[in-house]
């Protein structure tokens, strides 16, 4: 792994948006593609190869094929201050960020619930020592999925694989193991570019070496090459520099569940739906259908913001985000039940700029002249039934 940063300072313990992730830091960076990501949370995002960069989720992307292959799923997120936009990007691309105070949350290890001291939910992770049973089989259920992506993930996935298995990277008592973790992992790579199946986990037997080397093993070279490169630099800085590495616990401005917060959004949100109610009855004309279906929106967006608090909490960023649908998603993705509010939110949609701003609209038209009472009413129904969902 890699970053654009090659000295260390004082200002690399700042976490900012689109800032490269120096070297010092990138062993905090987890190889395990099968990682999960929450709403909101901090990740390391490879903008290209070996060059990472601060991100934030905002959600993941509904995608039926990501379904049946955790590989393909997607994420939006977050990588710069300067606007609120957004981009989609593969699983494959992101890294979880593992510290002191935080351990991976992967499909494939154990999770227990367990309540915290603000009484949300939260999942603790068991993680035991893998035998070189269990890593065979690891290794053969991840190639399985992997073998059905395009080249292009699937070399990404397979570098993940070879950081992840390295047996450089296994603590010592673990190392003997990952040897021969990793040359089965080869041996399987290599099988399934020969168009063979993979061999049984559960075989005990030598290895199969009849089988030739495949184009794989070329980028085995460059991906060890660079990762052993990558890991002498941190050493040395860590020698020159003479301190420990930072625990990110300390570091990360990750969000949290505040249901103060949110209990102060909701209201906001009660009184704009009040204020939006009565202008709608009192002049119930087309005029001032652009200002019902405003106050909509603002009832919606405030209403979702503290549906974020109470579940995972909201950074500073995403508080400038408008995007019904981006908030509504993440909402989704911690509490499946709560699928209708992405419905009701592509509804609602439009109506932030649309409603106010003539240019919005070709001429001569402005908003007084294109929204209806009926339009108003159905909107307004919309942001009512946001706020009882919260």
């Amino acid at each position: 792994m890699a970053s654009d940063d090659d000295d260390y300072n004082d200002d690399d313990d700042m976490v900012k948006l689109g800032r490269p992730i120096p070297y010092m830091w990138l062993s905090a960076l987890d190889s395990d593609i099968n990682n999960i990501f929450r709403a909101q949370e901090w990740v390391g995002y490879e903008k290209r190869e070996d060059h990472y960069i601060w991100a934030i989720v905002l959600h993941p992307i509904r995608d039926a094929d990501a379904e049946n292959n955790r590989y393909m799923r997607r994420y939006r997120i977050l990588i710069t201050e300067e606007d609120e936009e957004a981009i989609v990007v593969s699983v494959l691309e992101l890294f979880k960020l593992i510290t002191k105070h935080s351990e991976a949350k992967t499909d494939e290890r154990a999770l227990v619930p367990t309540d915290s001291e603000s009484g949300a939910t939260e999942l603790r992770q068991i993680k035991d020592n893998y035998t070189l049973k269990e890593l065979k089989l690891k290794i053969c259920n991840e190639l399985r999925l992997i073998w059905e992506l395009s080249d292009e993930k699937k070399t990404k996935a397979l570098r993940r694989m070879c950081y992840t298995y390295h047996p450089d990277k296994a603590s010592p008592n673990e190392k003997e193991v990952y040897e021969e973790a990793f040359k089965f992992l080869q041996t399987q790579i290599d099988r399934l570019e020969a168009g063979l199946p993979l061999q049984d986990p559960e075989d005990t037997r030598a290895q199969d070496s009849t089988c030739e080397h495949s184009r794989w093993r070329s980028y085995y070279d460059k991906w060890e090459t660079n990762m052993k490169r990558n890991e002498d630099r941190r050493q040395r800085r860590h020698s020159r520099n003479s301190f420990e590495i930072p625990d990110l616990g300390l570091k990360i401005p990750q969000s949290m569940v505040d249901p103060v917060e949110a209990k102060r959004w909701l209201r906001q949100a009660e009184s704009d739906y009040e204020a939006m109610n009565i202008l709608q009855h009192a002049v119930h004309d087309k005029k001032v259908s652009c200002q019902t279906l405003f106050l909509a929106h603002e009832v919606a967006e405030k209403a979702l913001k503290a549906g974020m608090y109470a579940l995972v909490g909201l950074s500073e960023h995403s508080l400038k985000i408008h995007d019904l649908i981006c908030h509504a998603s993440a909402i989704f993705s911690e509490r499946p039940e709560a699928a209708q509010i992405v419905f009701l939110a592509s509804k609602m949609e439009s109506y932030y700029l649309d409603t106010r701003f003539p240019n919005r609209h070709p001429q001569p038209k402005a908003p007084v002249d294109i929204y209806t009472p009926t339009q108003a009413t159905d909107i307004a129904e919309c942001a009512g039934n946001i706020i009882s969902k919260q």
